[in-house]
């Protein structure tokens, strides 16, 4: 994966832990059908979402493609039809308005590490990815933000001068030993709990919306 430029590695290997090992791990891998991949979908769907199940699949078709192409008598075990959304629905087809990026705001202000998260990338434009890999060497002394460039990677901004505000959030996360990420996960990795942490924002927002007797934002 890493030798093809895959740019969400670290995505990928936190779904397979969490999601694919656990339901695999004591099965031997060419006994696995297409009977298997659907019912770990359906759990992942049930329990986590559409979405989530999409991914799983991506990283699961992945693995077992690059097993087929070394390997004369293997077939992956999956078919048309395992998608559990639809890519022209997933697009985003609308942006959120001034009034919905405000109770964003307001509500990851008070949502810690995952919501300090959420404030950078409405400042940078950057992809959650980006901002979860951001390390404290990326910034310099004056404030500009070094984004790694993956192979075959494409839109990357390169580095960005990070206004003010950005830099008030960066200096307010604590530095957690020697992990070298600003947005440090267990051990000296970086933050990978996005799930969790998104169910927690958007309850905050749900519950403050209500509150203000606003409609609630179309996810």
């Amino acid at each position: 994966m890493r030798a093809k430029g895959l740019r969400s590695e670290g995505e990928v290997t936190r779904l397979l832990k969490a999601r694919v090992f656990p339901a695999w791990k004591d099965r031997p891998f060419l006994s696995i059908r297409h009977s298997d991949v659907a019912a770990l979908l359906d759990r992942v769907e049930d329990e986590h979402g559409a979405k989530q199940a999409d991914y799983v699949l991506s990283a699961v078709r992945g693995i077992m493609n690059w097993y087929a192409t070394r390997h004369d008598d293997y077939m992956p075990p999956l078919v048309r039809g395992m998608r559990r959304t639809d890519p022209k629905a997933r697009q985003r087809a609308r942006i959120l308005d001034d009034d919905e990026l405000r109770s964003v705001w307001a509500a990851a202000e008070g949502s810690g590490t995952f919501g300090a998260m959420v404030r950078i990338a409405l400042l940078t434009a950057q992809r959650r990815e980006k901002v979860a890999m951001m390390r404290w060497a990326d910034i310099s002394s004056d404030g500009e933000w070094t984004i790694p460039v993956e192979a075959q990677e494409k839109g990357n901004a390169g580095t960005l001068r990070l206004p003010e505000t950005a830099l008030a959030i960066i200096r307010a996360v604590p530095r957690l030993g020697d992990n070298p990420f600003v947005f440090a996960g267990r051990g000296k990795g970086s933050f990978s709990n996005f799930s969790k942490g998104k169910a927690a924002l958007d309850s905050r927002i749900k519950k403050a919306r209500e509150e203000a007797m606003l409609p609630p934002i179309p996810q």
